[in-house]
């Protein structure tokens, strides 16, 4: 599911092609290691769905406001974001999606109002 990198954030938008589910090893912006990761869990309507994507910490603020508009645009009724300290050098070689049992500290869950 790719989302409107127009509506990404406050800082510089999120490239048109932004997958926040795909595999990626760097910042969802620049080629810096991730040091932090989102993982969003939503229901719209029917349908639930998860997203995932990492940013070092330049980015974390757009990283979260791209994923908030992802689950505004796909209609999502209910929504938790969940926000993890990674460690950067475990990046490499790793295949998503991580979780807090795989190396990752969830130091922030905030639920999402429509």
């Amino acid at each position: 599911m790719k989302c409107d990198s127009a509506r990404a954030g406050p800082g510089m938008p999120f490239p048109a092609s932004w997958n926040p589910s795909s595999a990626r090893h760097a910042c969802c912006q620049c080629d810096r290691a991730p040091s932090f990761q989102g993982q969003l869990r939503a229901t719209a309507a029917e349908d639930s769905f998860y997203l995932q994507a990492e940013a070092c910490g330049n980015h974390l603020g757009d990283m979260v406001w791209a994923l908030k508009n992802c689950a505004h645009q796909r209609g999502a009724t209910q929504a938790q974001l969940t926000l993890l300290a990674i460690d950067p050098s475990s990046s490499a070689g790793v295949t998503l999606p991580r979780n807090t049992a795989a190396g990752g500290f969830a130091f922030s869950s905030i639920a999402l109002i429509p």
